[in-house]
């Protein structure tokens, strides 16, 4: 429990003359001391540290790099904390120019090698961006832009090495080739044009150097080539030896490049019947109809063993089962439990046995378990708890009466250790195995829930067509899932459901409170943060955000953390029988972040309350509905030839580059860079018949030193290619034609 702990971490590349957080995680440590020392590509340093970034250093590669003079030092005092425990922390790390450095972080000033931690991060600091894409043909495209504004840099001498491998611990490198940026700051690596297919890149242009710690691989994309294609239908997947096995099968070629595939006519096939050892059984020469089908029937073998076995002919297979089994007599089953369950109550539920004659199964054992898990109704902000453990309540043994009946009783205990103030529901699974005087077993489980509070309410936000509810897409960003959905209005939109812990529904009556929220006032677009979250604070929020103006402090770029700036309406509503209601306000609402608070009162007398957050946007407006780094809002992406695919796509960022690129069957068709500035604007995209299959929007954008990409999947169906069946009715004659 008195073990001393310490992590460090950052931000792999950082933008210079900037101040950098140091991330920290410690435990029993009052107070740490810090060191940065400068590790040059053109120093022994790279050659002793090589491989820094992904693995552990040896004590003498430590020792060097303590012995090397340092660019800054500094201690720092940590927050005092005497739970014995393990916390985080930001440190304000100094501003540094261009260049590779690593940082080290030890509890003792004088950096000991004996009864000591010393945590270590190497860092780069660059103004250079790089980003890769592969192409069709398997060529890695590499784009460089400036890590700060986000524009693409020409110019930039990019040098790859290849990796050579021999008997003794180093690792050699030979340098392939040279290449420079164009005016898009892009190059291109193509196969075969180095010789070998693994690779790394130095790039640099004047001061700035930026090296990749992760290797990049190239080979050569060969097309598919065009070939026939089964597929096989069977009337089961199950049979017995000696049953009739009937079969169908449909041949088709694949048209790689026009992504289509043609049924084959009278096409010949032989089809061949494996048995479990690969060992023909039978086969059958069969040709296509007019619909590329073909048909027919084997016998599954009487003798041999059973199990997996194969139809197959030149182009495809399909597997199937032959087994002795015997069919079910009867099968288990229990009856709807009505009613609430009280807890520290016995409840008792009742199962049947019931032959698929129809007859009851009376006189069969029955061995039963029952046991516990704890769940959580959703918090303030729509968040659930997981499950907790299965605990046993009772198990035992009984008997069905002559209706085939039997009944488990049990005590619907709680988990006393959990604070009732959680509001936990506590879930009692029933399994139970039936056994008839024939030995034949069947099982069958259903469960019930009890809990402190019995009503629970949920909210869904969304309608139809502009009014469908949609996520706020923030590009890659990690920790972008909780971000509220958007939406055109708030008229009919809101669904409200009521039931019970046990999911009956039930009518309740309650309010509905629509608050407008206020994004903090932050000179910068607040992004997400990369680094592990903390619990101890050192610098106060107004040295916080003038340090790291992009950074947000204690989450409050989180909608669930801003404060309200009005109250929009407030209303009661009231679910029908079925417990639902659908609901809303008619209000026009500006573009901005709302808070859906639904709330009633539990027959038992306590709150249950429900709380969502959601974006209103103007379509017609050409500001960003919030103050993000990027948003994408889908209008039309599922379309047909001669609609139009249409989507919103913007960003907060003053000045901002964007690059946009069409790709349609893996290759890019149409590219091109985008300049924003604080703004949101409509794409349309006519659709044609060519682009059935669908095709995809990358837009992609460097800033502060982080990258955004939003992926958009544009989906044009083969709606064309439908199968339509048409079903009519008629009487055949005695002559046998219909009348």
């Amino acid at each position: 429990i008195l073990q001393k702990e310490l992590a460090v971490t950052v931000e792999k590349t950082q933008i210079p003359d900037a101040p950098f957080i140091s991330n920290v995680s410690y435990r029993n440590l009052s107070k740490l001391f810090f060191r940065i020392i400068k590790a040059d590509n053109t120093s022994q340093v790279r050659r002793k540290t090589r491989g820094l970034d992904y693995e552990y250093l040896e004590a003498k590669q430590i020792r060097f790099l303590l012995d090397l003079p340092s660019v800054h030092k500094w201690e720092q005092t940590l927050p005092s904390v005497s739970d014995f425990r393990s916390h985080t922390v930001d440190v304000k790390s100094p501003a540094l120019p261009l260049g590779k450095y690593v940082l080290l972080v030890s509890p003792n000033e004088d950096f000991s090698l004996s009864n000591n931690t010393i945590s270590y991060t190497p860092l780069i600091v660059t103004r250079l961006s790089l980003q890769n894409q592969r192409l069709k043909d398997g060529s890695q495209m590499f784009i460089v832009n400036d890590a700060q504004t986000g524009k693409p840099v020409s110019g930039v001498t990019a040098k790859i090495y290849s990796y050579i491998y021999n008997n003794s611990d180093e690792t050699k490198e030979k340098l392939e080739t040279t290449k420079e940026t164009d005016s898009q700051g892009m190059f291109t690596i193509k196969p075969n044009s180095i010789s070998n297919n693994n690779f790394r890149i130095d790039l640099s242009k004047g001061s700035d150097n930026f090296s990749t710690s992760s290797t990049y691989n190239i080979y050569a994309s060969t097309p598919e080539q065009d070939h026939n294609r089964t597929l096989f239908f069977t009337d089961r997947q199950l049979y017995r030896p000696g049953q009739t096995i009937y079969f169908k099968g449909i041949i088709y070629k694949n048209n790689n490049e026009q992504g289509i595939n043609q049924v084959l006519k009278n096409e010949k096939t032989t089809v061949h019947f494996y048995n479990r050892n690969s060992k023909e059984i039978a086969k059958l020469d069969l040709r296509t109809n007019e619909f590329g089908s073909f048909s027919g029937i084997f016998i599954a073998p009487n003798s041999g063993l059973t199990g997996n076995m194969f139809i197959r002919n030149e182009s495809g297979n399909q597997s199937i089962k032959v087994e002795e089994y015997k069919r079910p007599k009867f099968e288990v089953s229990f009856k709807p439990v009505k009613g609430d369950i009280q807890l520290e109550k016995q409840v008792s539920v009742t199962g049947t046995a019931v032959g698929f004659a129809g007859a009851n199964i009376g006189g069969a054992s029955v061995q039963y378990r029952v046991t516990r898990t704890v769940r959580y109704p959703y918090f303030r902000w729509g968040i659930p708890q997981q499950y907790g453990q299965n605990k046993e309540i009772i198990h035992g043994t009984t008997e069905t009466n002559a209706n085939g009946e039997f009944t488990v009783q049990f005590p619907a205990t709680p988990d006393n250790s959990i604070d009732k103030k959680s509001l936990p529901v506590f879930s009692y699974s029933i399994s139970a195995d039936v056994t008839d005087i024939n030995g034949e077993t069947h099982s069958s489980q259903t469960s019930v829930s009890a809990g402190y509070v019995s009503l629970e309410l949920s909210v869904s936000i969304g309608g139809k067509d502009d009014n469908l509810a949609q996520r706020l897409f923030m590009g890659n960003e990690i920790g972008t899932s909780n971000m509220p959905d958007i939406i055109a209005n708030l008229k009919n939109t809101i669904a409200i459901s009521s039931h019970n812990i046990n999911d009956v529904p039930i009518p309740a009556r309650g309010t509905l409170l629509i608050q407008e929220l206020k994004q903090p006032e932050r000179g910068e677009i607040l992004r997400v943060r990369l680094l592990p979250a903390t619990d101890q604070y050192i610098l106060n929020k107004d040295e916080f955000v003038s340090a790291f103006p992009n950074e947000s402090y204690k989450n409050d770029n989180n909608p669930q953390s801003w404060s309200v700036a009005s109250v929009v309406e407030t209303k009661e509503f009231q679910t029908d029988s079925t417990g639902r209601l659908i609901t809303g306000t008619d209000k026009k609402l500006p573009p901005g972040t709302y808070r859906i608070t639904v709330s009633a009162i539990d027959i038992s007398g306590a709150p249950v309350e429900v709380v969502n957050h959601i974006i209103i946007y103007d379509s017609t407006s050409t500001k960003p509905p919030v103050k993000f780094p990027v948003s994408y809002i889908p209008k039309t992406i599922i379309c047909q030839p001669g609609m139009n695919a249409s989507f919103l796509y913007g960003t907060s960022f003053k000045s901002a580059s964007v690059l946009y690129q069409m790709e349609y069957h893996g290759e890019i068709i149409e590219q091109k860079q985008l300049e924003f500035s604080d703004e949101i604007r409509q794409f349309t995209i006519p659709i044609e018949e060519k682009h059935r299959g669908g095709f995809s929007i990358l837009l992609s954008m460097v800033h502060e030193g982080r990258l955004y990409t939003t992926p958009i999947n544009i989906s044009v169906p083969w709606s064309n290619k439908d199968l339509k069946i048409e079903t009519s009715t008629g009487r055949l004659s005695r002559s046998g034609k219909s009348s």
